[in-house]
């Protein structure tokens, strides 16, 4: 197809012309960038950010099991004071002896999924609102939280061992090094690039903000 459209001059069309200029442009710039930051995401280069990040990739995690009050966050005053109300009831009634799993099971009965676990397993810094981790970090074993808010509800925790701080494993963060380290480079790159090469821009041929955005997400025109 594509020989018989050159047969037929097709190629010479203004249009195909232009729609072949900017396909061109497109792969000398990936070649450029595959070419130019090669390097930047070499195993060696990950490797050494990995041990010089560490400190900063290490999160904290804690296992925990907690019962919810659901609560919508555009809940009027009087619905949050039912949520209150039934949520301190129910810490009350494990502070007073009775088993939290028996009790978040009968708290979570008419709410979806009718086989119900108080055990959230271990969970980690971010994975959870920061309100809940930073409550939940705070337990020591055993220890049973007081009913505390977050835009999900109401909540009452129990830490069921201390929490602990774990750095990941390289393959675990390999993914998150690497386009961190890609980001870094292009930009570097992009910057050097404005710097030694002039534009041109015609502001003029812009079309409007809503119209001639590609699928790229790059609007088409306006530059040279």
């Amino acid at each position: 197809m594509a020989e018989q459209a050159v047969e037929l001059g097709l190629d010479e069309r203004e249009d195909v012309r232009a729609r072949l200029a900017a396909a061109r442009r497109e792969i000398l710039a990936q070649a450029l960038l595959q070419h130019e930051l090669k390097d930047a995401t070499s195993e060696a280069t990950l490797r050494a950010r990995f041990e010089a990040s560490k400190d900063t990739l290490a999160r904290q995690q804690i296992h925990v099991r907690h019962i919810i009050v659901r609560l919508a966050a555009d809940a009027d005053a009087a619905t949050r004071r039912r949520a209150r109300d039934r949520a301190n009831v129910l810490y009350a009634r494990i502070i007073g002896g009775e088993d939290f799993e028996l009790v978040a099971r009968e708290a979570s009965q008419g709410e979806a999924g009718a086989a119900h676990t108080a055990d959230m397993g271990i969970i980690q810094e971010g994975q959870v609102h920061p309100s809940f981790f930073e409550a939940a970090a705070a337990l020591e074993k055993d220890e049973l939280s007081k009913p505390f808010e977050t835009p999900y509800g109401i909540h009452v925790v129990q830490a069921l061992a201390p929490v602990e701080t774990v750095s990941p494993s390289f393959d675990e963060v390999r993914g998150r090094l690497a386009a961190d380290a890609r980001s870094e480079a292009e930009n570097r790159l992009m910057s050097d690039l404005e710097t030694r090469i002039p534009v041109k821009r015609f502001p003029e041929a812009m079309p409007p903000s809503d119209a001639g955005t590609h699928g790229d997400g790059v609007s088409g025109g306006g530059e040279d």
